[in-house]
């Protein structure tokens, strides 16, 4: 009986991934024909590019980025965890009924979606709070350096 369940629960998994996955391919085709229509302000650009240098130099920034950014991360990540979590349940590890296994997968799948977009938003957002809180004793170094005749 826990094995149909569990069957039911990874099919049903895979096909809301898959759907998830075909409306990306639709999203992405939109976002290609809109692209060639709309001119981004250069205030824009500047920020997005400042962004994109912020995840380009912290390893945890990129992973998270690319989870956020690419549906087939997320799929496999989807898979690793609820198999993760079927395997410990199946090897009475933890004791759980197919209804809680069932939210804990709802949480996951929630969680997987959700979370590296929040966590690079914030991630990025401090990163630059700490910039900026450093900017000026670096122009100060740079003036100090400037003065005393040492090149930049």
């Amino acid at each position: 009986m826990y094995i149909v369940f569990a069957l039911a629960l990874i099919l049903g998994s895979f096909l809301l991934m898959l759907t998830f996955f075909v409306r990306h391919k639709v999203t992405l085709l939109k976002y290609a024909l809109n692209k060639q229509e709309e001119l981004a302000t250069d205030s824009e650009e500047k920020t997005s590019d400042y962004d994109a240098l912020i995840v380009t130099f912290i390893p945890l920034m990129t992973f998270l980025y690319n989870i956020d950014q690419r549906v087939a991360y997320k799929i496999k990540a989807i898979l690793v965890v609820m198999f993760i979590a079927l395997a410990i349940e199946y090897l009475s590890l933890i004791d759980l009924e197919i209804h809680h296994l069932a939210m804990l997968f709802g949480l996951i799948f929630a969680l997987i979606i959700l979370m590296p977009g929040f966590l690079i938003k914030t991630m990025v957002n401090n990163r630059k709070k700490h910039m900026q809180d450093k900017l000026p004793y670096f122009i100060d170094l740079i003036a100090v350096c400037v003065q005393s005749g040492m090149t930049v």
